[in-house]
């Protein structure tokens, strides 16, 4: 079977660039996908998540998402 779905995020927007007048200059301040993972994938927060999951396990006798509906590793483009 095929996995045909899609997941992706190109960033995320932090706010609006004015000009010197404080008018909309149409730019916007984007933190891109690759940094927001960077910070995601940390040591730290890794644990975290793997403690918080092994909690829920713990708690409910099960895996937080079924593998099978788990969506597929992303794939860094460097």
């Amino acid at each position: 079977m095929r996995n045909n779905s899609f997941w992706a995020l190109l960033g995320v927007n932090w706010g609006y660039i004015h000009d010197e007048d404080g008018e909309n200059s149409w730019l916007n301040g984007v933190v891109p996908a690759w940094k927001i993972l960077e910070v995601l994938e940390t040591a730290p927060l890794l644990a975290e998540h793997a403690k918080a999951e092994a909690m829920y396990v713990e708690l409910r006798g099960k895996e937080p998402v079924p593998s099978r509906l788990r969506p597929p590793a992303p794939s860094r483009i460097d």
